[in-house]
């Protein structure tokens, strides 16, 4: 997935917390702390872990690897079911 110009996340969404809930939104299939450093050039472990607290994104665990994913789809997934 390409996010375009990280400046232009930065400038809209004001702070990174609430880039990296952008970002997992937009992901087709979630993604993983390595693709999210990747894509921010930083490491946001910390913000990851508030986010989770707040219960503004989920994770799941998959092999020994966490995938992030947005509540939003989550939210629309289950109410299919």
């Amino acid at each position: 997935m390409e996010f375009g110009s990280l400046e232009r996340f930065f400038s809209i969404l004001n702070c990174l917390n609430s880039t990296i809930v952008n970002m997992v939104e937009k992901s087709n299939s979630g993604l993983s702390m390595n693709e999210l450093e990747k894509h921010l050039n930083t490491f946001p472990k910390q913000n990851v872990v508030d986010l989770f607290r707040r219960r503004k994104i989920e994770r799941a665990k998959f092999g020994y690897k966490y995938i992030l994913l947005s509540n939003k789809k989550r939210g629309a997934n289950q109410s299919k079911d």
